[in-house]
């Protein structure tokens, strides 16, 4: 990883995508109501996108591997939620 002073594209994408991860878990789960479970796995799949981004920039496999499972996971939930599958 590489955490150094200066702060690249990815310094941002890993803050902002955490936020908006804790944001969306905090109204899904944290609330305890049920309609609100879509925004929770929206931001989880916005969150899982950005951090594989992340691990790609890094070269690190094993980011890469488990956000891309959550991607296809919170594809699916949201499918689910919508209907379509």
């Amino acid at each position: 990883m590489n955490e150094s002073n200066t702060r690249d594209s990815t310094w941002y994408v890993k803050w902002a995508v955490s936020i908006i991860m804790l944001a969306g878990m905090a109204l899904g789960r944290g609330t305890g109501n049920p309609e609100f479970q879509v925004y929770d796995t929206a931001a989880s799949w916005i969150g899982a996108v950005g951090w594989m981004w992340v691990g790609f920039r890094w070269k690190d496999r094993a980011m890469q591997l488990v956000n891309g499972v959550m991607v296809l996971i919170c594809t699916a939930g949201l499918l689910q939620q919508f209907h379509i599958l």
